[in-house]
């Protein structure tokens, strides 16, 4: 199964990217003149393509977040994982070769990093002070990706997505029958 989308829509002037973060008590956003599109993707070739943070997960000592592309409507095709410290450092985390990362959760110590690799879905347990993928603990085929989870009692409530090649002109064919199932698998 090839999940990533053919075409997704360009933004003009990709370099003049600003960063901008919600303040809550104002109701607006506000640019922030010390961050950048390369300060938030370090060590990432970036595409003419709509950018965004989806995901982010504060820890104790930073933030873990997904960079993405937009590409319908609300969803995203993801390109990379990255964290960035309280002081504003930020690394790209390496993620295994072929897979996407759709999404994370933390529960105690650990963080759930939630991939899909080729016709697998996978889950890997891992902690802030070392993100790491050398603890795959769930790993299984599906007919259709996955774009979330949730973990509860020991089990994952993984949620099933689907795509479709161009979001301003697609056909009802193109959507999986296994949207929105949820698998529950259990550790």
């Amino acid at each position: 199964m090839n999940f990533l989308p053919t075409r997704t829509f360009k933004i003009k002037q990709p370099n003049k990217l600003s960063v901008t973060q919600w303040l809550k008590n104002r109701e607006t956003f506000s640019a922030r003149n010390d961050l950048n599109v390369y300060k938030m993707f370090p060590d990432t070739k970036l595409s003419n393509y709509s950018i965004k943070i989806t995901r982010p997960l504060k820890l104790d000592k930073g933030t873990i977040y997904i960079g993405a592309y937009k590409h319908n409507d609300h969803q995203s095709w993801p390109f990379g994982l990255y964290y960035i410290t309280n002081s504003l450092d930020v690394k790209k985390i390496d993620v295994p070769k072929d897979l996407q990362v759709f999404d994370t959760i933390k529960r105690a110590n650990k963080i759930y990093i939630l991939g899909n690799k080729k016709d697998k879905i996978e889950v890997f347990e891992t902690n802030e002070d070392n993100i790491s993928f050398n603890n795959k603990i769930v790993s299984f085929s599906y007919a259709t990706f996955a774009r979330s989870f949730e973990e509860y009692n020991d089990c994952f409530y993984i949620g099933m997505g689907t795509e479709v090649e161009n979001p301003r002109k697609w056909s009802v064919k193109e959507l999986s029958p296994y949207t929105g199932d949820i698998v529950k698998v259990c550790k």
